[in-house]
């Protein structure tokens, strides 16, 4: 996965997953994601689970769905984390 995302600071490359283990040299500012994160949870895997089990009235899929859109639902909460943490300058 080639790095896009570099700080603003040092201008040092940042991959993905290292975003999520800040070091020393970066120190997260603000990070938006947590205040979405449990609406966002709750909107992907339970209310698409209940529509799914009252539509078709399958439990099955209905936990299939959830988990399959609780992974889309992580996923877009990570990149959005991803996309908006800012770096505070370090003295």
């Amino acid at each position: 996965m080639d790095p896009k995302f570099s700080c603003r600071n040092c201008k040092t490359k940042v991959r993905f997953f290292e975003g999520f283990k800040f070091n020393a040299n970066h120190v997260p500012k603000n990070i938006k994601s947590w205040n979405y994160g449990f609406i966002d949870g709750f909107i992907s895997v339970i209310t698409t689970a209940v529509l799914i089990l009252s539509y078709y009235k399958d439990f099955p899929l209905a936990i299939m769905v959830g988990i399959i859109t609780g992974a889309i639902g992580i996923f877009s909460i990570a990149l959005y984390t991803f996309l908006t943490t800012e770096f505070k300058d370090l003295d």
